[in-house]
């Protein structure tokens, strides 16, 4: 049961990484932030309803049979939300993505090493605010 849990969860948590995935192949160049920001407070709200919409539905006739039909419910509606999306929607053209960049998560004193960013130090003997010298 422990195993069954625990595939189902990793499952469920992907779904954040490939709706931000899609979202940066479609956002246009300095709207990442505000694009970041909506997606959080969509996951957010999910988060919050998501749980009582469940407690409900268990409290039906269903009992705890209504997780898993709730569940089923939110996946089949996913699946049909993402291919009326794909069906409708032209792929976003390769040429127009960035190439990927490994940026650690850390404080945003990383923004004056990432290489991304308009305030990184051009020059190869530059050092960080902390003045260790840059790789």
């Amino acid at each position: 049961m422990l195993l069954l849990a625990a595939v189902w969860g990793a499952g469920s948590l992907s779904f954040y990484g490939v709706a931000v995935a899609h979202a940066a192949d479609r956002a246009p160049a300095g709207q990442t932030a505000g694009m970041m920001a909506g997606i959080l407070v969509v996951w957010a709200l999910g988060a919050l309803a998501g749980p009582l919409i469940a407690g409900v539905v268990m409290s039906t006739g269903l009992g705890t049979s209504g997780l898993f039909a709730y569940a089923a419910a939110g996946l089949v509606a996913l699946t049909v939300a993402m291919l009326t999306r794909r069906a409708q929607t032209a792929p976003t053209d390769p040429e127009a993505k960035s190439a990927f960049a490994i940026a650690p998560a850390t404080s945003m004193s990383v923004t004056l090493i990432d290489p991304r960013s308009s305030e990184a130090p051009e020059t190869a003997g530059s050092t960080t605010t902390t003045g260790e010298p840059l790789p």
